[in-house]
């Protein structure tokens, strides 16, 4: 079997078994997550996500319960992780942290927390994952901000651990600026806990199987996802194909917002460009790249290879434009805490443009904005500070085959708050 696992191809049988494995060591992840959190937000509504990286940064496999837009991001973002601190910077008990919209996916309450997997001193990876924090500081999810300084604190990328131990001003900072800390910090090490059961598992994979790197089983896993999405798309007749949306959002002049979605089959490849949608808004509802990436990337992977695990093979077959100080690639500082007020839409923008050539898997509108999401925020009898998220969902649209499922929080991938 060893013979096997050295070569550049694995055998099929053991290639399907290795990439599951990771596949469930992600979603421990997410569980050990969920079990330990300290916000409804993350325990209740799942609003996270949760990957795992070869050494180059690739991403190779992403947690079953995932939401898209944090998920989709993570591609993006160990890329410029890498960039402020190289593979060579990094040591064992390193953990870095990140909530920079335009770095994650975003907006601010998105904090990244990811950690390098070394195995006998040797960086073989990284567990990685973003959950929605019930509060970031600044003026709560507030629909009068105009930059995102008044959106919460900001954190660049740097390390809140270094050599397995804490760097205690950064838990001190974050403390400070939020009014319910205890579980903020709870969330924190929640989050902490799921890298570490991450960094365990792969390494107590690699002992198991005597890998010494995962860069030969991420090359594969990445290669014959891509393939699949390949031939998906090469099934799609050649063309461009637009749709243009008009939202029921207003911009700071009245105007609809909207947006205007191109997208051009070419063979096996995908380019989407959204020239002509509007320009930046001074409302919080403007969308950075990284987010407009992931629904977009969503979207098509819905329509061309729904049941293939994500990984960072579906991004290589598509192509994205999105002129750069327009609402969907918005520049530094404006404010983006409800992105998800235009971004959700992309679905329904490549959805429509699609269904002139593959209307058979086309999914219809799931009407207005799909997610209602009431944020409370005050303080108890006692003085003590509270926030509380409420999310409830209307349904999802229909396909041409079945109606379309009840409460179904699409395309947030996130769950309804419990009433209790």
């Amino acid at each position: 079997m060893n013979a096997d696992l050295g070569r550049q191809n694995f055998d099929p049988i053991i290639f399907q078994v290795l990439w599951s494995r990771l596949i469930n060591i992600v979603d421990e992840m997410a569980v050990t997550l969920e079990k330990t959190a300290f916000s409804h937000v993350v325990r209740d509504n799942h609003d996270y996500a949760c990957a795992l990286y070869d050494s180059r940064g690739e991403m190779l496999v992403q947690a079953t319960t995932s939401t898209p837009g944090q998920l989709g991001s993570m591609t993006r973002f160990m890329r410029d992780l890498l960039e402020e601190y190289p593979t060579e910077t990094l040591e064992p008990g390193d953990i870095l942290i990140t909530n920079d919209p335009w770095l994650g996916s975003g907006h601010t309450p998105d904090i990244y927390i990811t950690t390098p997997v070394f195995q006998d001193d040797r960086l073989v990876g990284f567990a990685c994952n973003s959950a929605h924090h019930v509060d970031i500081g600044g003026r709560i999810a507030s629909p009068e901000a105009r930059e995102v300084y008044e959106e919460g604190i900001i954190l660049p990328i740097a390390k809140l651990y270094s050599r397995g131990v804490p760097n205690q001003d950064i838990f001190k900072i974050i403390e400070r600026n939020v009014r319910v800390s205890d579980k903020v910090i709870g969330d924190l090490r929640a989050q902490i806990a799921a890298n570490h059961v991450g960094h365990e598992s792969m390494c107590q994979l690699m002992r198991e199987r005597d890998l010494h790197t995962l860069t030969e089983l991420s090359s594969q896993i990445l290669d014959q996802t891509e393939a699949s999405l390949r031939a998906a798309i090469a099934e799609v007749p050649d063309g461009v194909f637009t749709h243009r949306m008009e939202l029921e959002d207003k911009d700071q002049d009245g105007n609809p917002i909207v947006i205007n979605t191109s997208v051009e089959i070419k063979g096996d490849t995908v380019h989407v460009d959204y020239t002509g949608s509007s320009d930046q808004v001074d409302l919080p509802i403007n969308c950075v790249f990284n987010i407009t990436f992931a629904y977009t990337m969503f979207a098509l992977k819905c329509l061309l290879r729904p049941h293939i695990p994500n990984n960072a093979g579906c991004f290589r077959p598509i192509q994205l434009s999105a002129p750069e100080g327009s609402i969907l690639n918005a520049k530094f500082p404006v404010a983006v805490w409800w992105r998800t007020d235009v971004v959700y839409y992309l679905t329904e923008a490549i959805f429509g443009a699609l269904v002139k050539c593959i209307p058979e898997k086309v999914m219809a509108a799931s009407g207005t904005y799909p997610l209602w999401l009431t944020i409370f925020s005050g303080e108890f009898q006692d003085g003590r500070p509270y926030v509380l998220h409420f999310n409830a969902s209307g349904g999802q649209g229909a396909r041409s085959y079945m109606d379309g499922p009840s409460t179904m929080v699409f395309p947030g991938n996130i769950a309804n708050t419990p009433i209790e």
